[in-house]
């Protein structure tokens, strides 16, 4: 992490010094801003809270958050659930491309054969839509069919 240590980052991760009589001491310029670092790890895990001055709160926040009683289930309308629902498998899809392409799924090698992939259409996309483009429909069709099929074939399996 050489890379990324910064004075403000280091300012801001290290805890504050303690004098003798055990206050904090102030840091060597004075920052307008200050970071409430939870002492206990579980608490640390889940809560970090930004402190600022008494007169200068961003506009449109509260100094508090506040006590969420409310079930989201029950305030969502049920059209809105059945349609979350039904776009699922969607948006884990998504989900996953997404992890793919920012390298945050876990699975680095595919996030690479993805790259590869691309790198592949960009220099040579050309070449094969020229001399295969005509069996690419022909490829994806026989992919639909066979999906479908397979769809078909499991829920008659479940019936």
């Amino acid at each position: 992490m050489a890379a990324f240590d910064t004075p403000l980052i280091n300012q801001l991760l290290t805890p504050p010094r303690q004098h003798h009589n055990n206050r904090p001491s102030r840091p060597s310029s004075p920052s307008p801003f200050s970071i409430t670092m939870p002492s206990s790890k579980p608490e640390a895990k889940s809560t970090i809270l930004a402190q600022f001055p008494p007169n200068q709160q961003p506009v449109g926040t509260s100094p508090r958050l506040p006590e969420s009683t409310t079930n989201l289930l029950d305030t969502t309308p049920p059209q809105i659930v059945r349609a979350l629902a039904q776009a699922g498998p969607l948006i884990h899809g998504f989900n996953t491309l997404l992890g793919l392409l920012t390298w945050t799924s876990g699975q680095d090698w595919l996030s690479f054969f993805l790259l590869f992939g691309w790198w592949i259409t960009c220099l040579y996309g050309s070449i094969i839509v020229k001399f295969a483009g005509n069996f690419i429909p022909v490829i994806v069709i026989a992919i639909w069919y066979t999906l479908q099929k397979q769809s078909t074939l499991s829920l008659l399996v479940h019936v």
